[in-house]
């Protein structure tokens, strides 16, 4: 019995990978486990190519860059939703709040397989099962003169696939640097962040590899009169250590007074994956933003949905 169960949630696990790899686009990442951090979140960040390292806002950048809340005047609170192929979604939450001279945020990101045939033998399936994967952190956040931010994330694992699971740490680190920003944040900024340092448990027979990620780029935001709002532009560059591939992220953003928005991305590197689109709408206290990223290669398309309240 414990033979077959093994056998099992080998299979599942092997479906679950293909599932994730997809999306995550390169034959490399089957080298390492926990895919789903690999996945940008946030649909302005995702619609503009997931580029996130200098300009993304609010709870989604502590994905990103835990550096960038650091001058949030005030709380927020964000929710994600992502719906891709083979069954995959994807949730994530955060809230961010001041606490004297620091920001401090909290964040859950949530990723799960419905749907996977069990199988213990060729033929037809027995059964079916799901795979979770599970990431929950905090951050801490601090500004450092008029131009330098720093912050810092910890987060806790989980991945189950079948009757398996593993839980470990990881550990976020960035800092963003704004030489020439003005008063209402346009300007040009530089940011650098590296991603998911720490450890898992035994999965199976081996502890899964995180994928480590050093992510930097630059950020430029400018008036733009001719929609009395403002043209944000973004370029970085992602590297895997694991994977030992750089991939480029970039975006571009047009706002129409700050209330609409239009976005487009590009990103290189992914087999099944290069343009995203974007759009965004503010009012009040309420930020609703969508993104959509066609597949390649016989892939589905993927679209997020967040929404996120200035408290």
């Amino acid at each position: 019995m414990k033979r077959t169960s093994i056998f099992a949630a080998i299979i599942v696990a092997g479906c679950m990978n293909l599932s994730l790899h997809a999306q995550d686009e390169t034959t490399e990442t089957r080298n390492a486990g926990l895919a789903f951090l690999k996945v940008g979140v946030g649909a302005r960040a995702v619609g503009m190519g997931e580029s996130g390292v200098t300009l993304s806002r609010h709870g989604n950048s502590m994905f990103y860059n835990p550096a960038i809340i650091a001058r949030e005047a005030g709380s927020s609170i964000t929710i994600m939703h992502n719906e891709r192929y083979e069954d995959v979604t994807a949730n994530y939450l955060a809230a961010t709040a001041r606490l004297g001279s620091m920001a401090i945020g909290v964040h859950v990101n949530f990723s799960s397989v419905g749907e996977i045939e069990v199988r213990n033998t060729p033929g037809p399936a027995e059964g079916t099962t799901s795979g979770d994967d599970l990431s929950a952190g905090i951050t801490a956040a601090l500004p450092f003169g008029e131009n330098l931010e720093v912050g810092a994330s910890v987060k806790y694992l989980f991945t189950k696939i079948y009757t398996t699971s593993a839980d470990g740490y990881a550990f976020d680190l960035g800092v963003r640097y704004r030489p020439l920003v003005s008063e209402d944040g346009r300007g040009l900024q530089f940011g650098a962040a590296v991603s998911n340092l720490g450890s898992m448990s035994e999965f199976q027979l081996e502890s899964p590899t995180l994928p480590v990620g050093i992510r930097a780029g630059a950020g430029y935001s400018m008036p733009l009169e001719i929609t009395k709002g403002t043209l944000s532009l973004v370029a970085e560059n992602m590297y895997y250590t694991k994977d030992e591939k750089n991939h480029l992220h970039t975006g571009a953003e047009v706002s129409y007074k700050e209330n609409l928005f239009l976005r487009l991305g590009y990103v290189t590197g992914f087999d099944i994956r290069a343009l995203t689109f974007g759009l965004g709408a503010s009012y009040s206290i309420f930020m609703f933003d969508f993104a959509y990223v066609p597949g390649k290669n016989e892939f589905g398309s993927t679209s997020t949905i967040s929404l996120t309240l200035l408290l």
